[in-house]
């Protein structure tokens, strides 16, 4: 048995901390700023990098100023050269080197790519004919699609079913819309559809001049209603029949299901099908209430019966099942009866015309063919662009890696290349393969040409039926995108002496097992942006999964848990990191443990061009050397090695954990940071079936991690193979929670909580010593008693200031209670068992506040060499030439404080924007770069007057200011989304109050 996993699993135990990313733009590289790039990066505390080669996104130009004659085109043999110098400096610098698996970020392709071997789609048609029951020579409709040479058409099937009841090819439009407002909804207008409640919601009423049925409305998809909220749509549909004069019969009532940000329109999935009962009646109306504001593009009505949410059921698209519906009455003539779908592949020629004979009657006839999808890697230079592999087949990622990362290994990077990464997955959904039909029937037991009509939304035999068929075909695609794409992506890499990671796939923008694929990687990496809000967008933690990815490492028993991290859409350069605290806190408690930062952009002039350019655009944290704040780097990354080391230790110790179900189902609901106040884990069929085990009461796993409780939540389907295990571990004495969310709040009222107080957490456990990581609740400060369900010694360490103190603990209740006071955004460890520490020093709030300050700014730009003060303000405030507002850089603010040698003081220097180091008589007394910008002074200084100096570090934003307004002096940046004009100077310096704290005698 190789040992390279295992190599690779206590390698990946080396430095905690951070990566970064490192983009190459277009052909914009030199060896002198390559080398400048990494050795700013080793300095900054970063341990490797990500390597990619993108371009320009939203048609940027591709040269930029000062490169017109150093272009390196991707792959040439320039570009070896260039990589390899890259390998070369990494090796020097002692940083690991990884690559993305192809040019661009997304996906997995490139001009190596052949169309047969590309991402493929099945597509079809639908003709309707009237046969007599002779013969028949019939064309049939061309499926979409199709058309282009590069689509390498394969025709899959024809098959025919007698029309269902009512059924017809498109839609119906009422004869009259009573609510003049929606009237362009059904013309094809997006109209705006702004919040309501469900006890008075939008009415849309219509009607018809006969009496008529529908049995499906379709919608636009969640992501159509509005980007910000695709995955919290908060909408309810209601039809409604007028079935007798003055009673109306509600013949639909849902919730609609949430979306994600691949579901619309572009990724043809953009419809959203409502079953609706059996109703004939000429007044109808629908009924919507909106949690948000969103369009409203259209309200397809269809007298056919389609599966309630087969675009999602069936693979077209990422939606969250409904478990619960109101039963659906349809008469059986309304569907597809299987034992009446006739072949027809054999006797349609290659020309779509069918020659045979059918019995007597309407007969709808679908025509399959499976095309190249057509999408391609990108964002990437045009050279090194081509198809999407197909993700079934492994031939697809053979030949990607053949082409790309293979090449490399092999050949110019020979021995120089440390892992391989699979960025996030952004090419919609793969629903067919060459084999696919021979690999479902192998799998499941039973051919799938029968069921094909079901995958375009027809009801086959009844809805239960179409639904365990559209699981069978959910879980095929599934299975083989994972042993087929990510399996084989992992045994490709560690073949060349590669550790693989990769990013979300399974319940971001596709159905599938949320867990079981990245049980093959090394590292289970997910992604998360800033700024964070939980108001929608791409900040919100609802958008980017993160538990599941935490969820899997823990119960596959993965020690890392890698983020792409700070992520943004709102590049400001305004940046600085409290902010990034903010959002990176929020994740390090759902189980990051390691970040790799979003991004870092390669600047080929070596000493030009300051601060330079973030991807080219307006995406990703601008993590350059040509930042002013740079230098700080070291604290932040010192802090994220820090947090890393403890909570990469020992094992997951959560209490509960969540069972998904076996329906492949969305993800949950990323909101709840705790199950009912208990720390929790999500849980697979996969892991349950193979890894869990009960001992001493509790769910465990080889490892060694443990469960207290194990939810099954009402309604989930569970496979026979599934409640027999349920049963095992409950007959071991498990503890199987089945019910509601309150059910099983009320079924675990006795059990202990790991923590007790208004604060979020996560716990680790490590031999002896037990690990909590503590905030307050959602980032807000706390200050009061927090109860731990833990003995023995206990120390609060703050990895920020990289300092321990002793708690006033005392016993309560079994365990342990800590008094904390945390500021916002504020996380301490919380150990138990792991040495003494000394007690926490206090201070009064109240101080003697400084006011009296010079302020003193480096030559050039403008500013005068120095200002005085009797007030602190920020800088745009005082009473200084505009240079002074559009400052960016190190400006010194210097005082003087009387005090006696030894005196035990804390310096308080309250609002900074947004870095300051302090220093006390010319020695540097602490670097504080967020809340609460205090540090202790003790041992700093002399009896008599003391020299204060605050150094305070300024972001980029008001110099560019400066510059947009046409004042100061160009930095001849390469900033492509900078500040307009128009843009305000914003708050920055020393900002204070700054006051001088004695320490409070205990």
């Amino acid at each position: 048995m190789s040992i390279l996993p295992l190599l690779m699993a206590v390698a990946a135990m080396g430095s905690t901390a951070p990566e970064t990313w490192f983009h190459v733009i277009g052909g914009n590289a030199t060896a002198e700023g390559l080398t400048k790039d990494l050795e700013a990066i080793r300095a900054a505390g970063i341990s490797g990098i990500q390597f990619f080669h993108g371009k320009f996104a939203g048609g940027r130009a591709d040269v930029w100023e000062g490169m017109e004659d150093r272009q390196t085109p991707c792959l040439s043999p320039g570009w070896d050269r260039m990589v390899t110098h890259v390998a070369d400096e990494c090796r020097r610098l002692g940083l690991t080197f990884k690559m993305q698996n192809c040019p661009g970020w997304s996906m997995a392709g490139g001009p190596w790519i052949t169309p047969e071997k590309a991402q493929r789609e099945l597509v079809w048609s639908r003709t309707d004919f009237a046969s007599d029951g002779g013969e028949t020579e019939l064309r049939l409709a061309a499926p979409p699609r199709t058309s282009e040479p590069w689509r390498d058409v394969k025709p899959v099937a024809v098959v025919a079913f007698p029309t269902p009841r009512d059924d017809i090819a498109g839609f119906v439009r009422p004869d009259r819309v009573e609510a003049p407002f929606f009237a362009p909804a059904f013309a094809g207008r997006a109209v705006a559809l702004d919040p309501a409640p469900r006890d008075d919601p939008h009415v849309i009423a219509f009607a018809f001049a006969r009496p008529t049925t529908i049995r499906t409305v379709e919608l636009p998809a969640p992501s159509d209603f509005g980007q910000d909220w695709p995955y919290a749509i908060g909408m309810h549909v209601a039809v409604e029949a007028e079935t007798a004069p003055g009673r109306w019969e509600t013949l639909c009532d849902r919730d609609m299901p949430n979306g994600n940000w691949q579901d619309g329109a572009w990724t043809g999935s953009g419809t959203q099908s409502f079953a609706v009962s059996d109703a004939v009646a000429r007044n109808w109306r629908i009924k919507l209430s909106a949690e948000h504001a969103g369009p409203l593009a259209y309200i397809r009505l269809r007298p056919g019966a389609r599966l309630d949410n087969w675009e999602s059921l069936a693979f077209t698209t990422l939606r969250n099942l409904v478990r619960e519906k109101p039963a659906l009455r349809q008469n059986a003539s309304a569907w597809v009866q299987r034992a009446d779908v006739v072949d027809l592949s054999g006797r349609t020629d290659a020309q779509g015309v069918f020659r045979g004979t059918l019995p007597a009657g309407r007969w709808t006839v679908l025509r399959f063919a499976d095309v190249n999808a057509g999408l391609k890697n990108g964002p990437a230079p045009e050279e090194a662009t081509g198809w999407e592999c197909d993700k079934l087949d492994p031939q697809g990622i053979e030949a990607n890696f053949a082409g790309y990362i293979g090449r490399l290994a092999d050949g110019p990077l020979r021995g120089r290349l440390d892992g391989m990464l699979l960025d996030s997955w952004e090419c919609a959904r793969p629903n067919w393969t060459g084999k696919m039909e021979r690999w479902f029937g192998e799998r499941n037991g039973y051919p799938l040409r029968g069921w094909l009509p079901a995958l375009a939304g027809f009801v086959i035999d009844d809805p239960a039926a179409t639904e365990r068929f559209l699981l069978d075909w959910r879980t095929t695609i599934s299975t083989l995108i994972e042993e087929n794409f990510f399996r084989r992506a992992v045994e490709l890499g560690h073949a060349k002496g590669l550790s693989v990671q990769y990013e979300t796939a399974f319940g971001d923008v596709m159905p599938g097992d949320l867990l079981r694929y990245w049980k093959w990687a090394d590292e289970p990496m997910c992604e998360f942006w800033q700024p964070h809000t939980n108001r929608g967008y791409v900040g919100d933690l609802r958008t980017k999964p993160v538990r599941p990815c935490a969820s899997a490492a823990h119960v596959y028993g993965k020690r890392r848990v890698s983020a792409e991290a700070l992520t943004s859409f709102t590049l400001s350069w305004n940046e600085n990191f409290r902010d990034f605290l903010h959002a990176t806190v929020r994740h390090l408690l759902r189980g990051v443990t390691h970040l790799v930062f979003h991004t870092y952009t390669h600047n080929p002039l070596a000493d030009e061009k300051r601060p330079g350019t973030s991807f080219g655009g307006a995406i990703g944290s601008p993590f350059l050397r040509g930042q002013t704040w740079w230098p700080w780097m070291p604290e932040f990354t010192g802090f994220l090695a820090r947090c890393g080391r403890l909570l990469e230790s020992g094992t997951i110790a959560n209490e509960a954990l969540q069972y998904l179900g076996d329906d492949l189902d969305g993800r949950p609901d990323e909101l709840p940071q705790t199950l009912a106040g208990f720390g929790f884990d999500l849980l697979n069929r996969d892991a349950l079936l193979e890894r869990f085990r009960v001992e001493d009461g509790l769910f465990r796993t080889p490892e060694g991690a443990a469960w207290k409780v194990l939810w099954v939540p009402s309604g989930l389907y569970l496979r026979a193979d599934t409640q027999a295990k349920l049963a095992e571990l409950e007959r071991a004495s498990g503890r199987v929670v089945r019910g509601t969310f309150a059910e099983f709040a009320a079924a675990t009222a006795d059990l202990r909580r790991d923590v007790v107080g208004e604060v979020d957490f996560l716990h680790r456990r490590d031999g002896g010593r037990d690990v909590f990581y503590v905030s307050g609740r959602d980032g807000a400060a706390f200050r009061g008693d927090v109860r731990f369900d833990a003995r023995g010694p206990v120390r609060v360490y703050d990895p920020v200031a990289d300092r321990s103190w002793a708690p006033e603990a005392r016993a309560a209740d079994g365990g342990t209670s800590v008094p904390l006071e945390l500021t916002e955004d504020e996380a301490v460890f919380v150990i138990f068992n792991d040495g003494e520490a000394p007690p926490r020093r206090k201070f009064a709030a109240a101080g003697r506040e400084l006011r009296e300050w010079t302020v003193a700014f480096p030559r050039g730009g403008g500013c005068p060499k120095e200002l005085r003060l009797t007030e602190l303000k920020p800088l745009k405030d005082l009473d200084a030439p505009e240079e002074v507002a559009g400052f960016a850089g190190d400006v010194v603010y210097r005082t003087t404080f009387a005090a006696k040698a030894g005196e035990r003081l804390r310096l308080s220097l309250g609002r900074v924007e947004a870095w300051a180091e302090v220093r006390v008589n010319g020695r540097t007394a602490a670097r504080l770069w967020c809340a609460p910008y205090a540090c202790d002074i003790t041992g700093f200084t002399r009896d008599g007057e003391n020299e204060l100096e605050v150094v305070v570090t300024t972001t980029w934003l008001n110099r560019l200011v400066l510059e947009a307004r046409g004042n100061g002096h160009s930095l001849g940046s390469w900033v492509k989304s900078g500040p307009n004009s128009g843009h305000p100077y914003v708050d920055s310096g020393l900002i204070g109050p700054v006051k001088l704290e004695k320490e409070v005698m205990q």
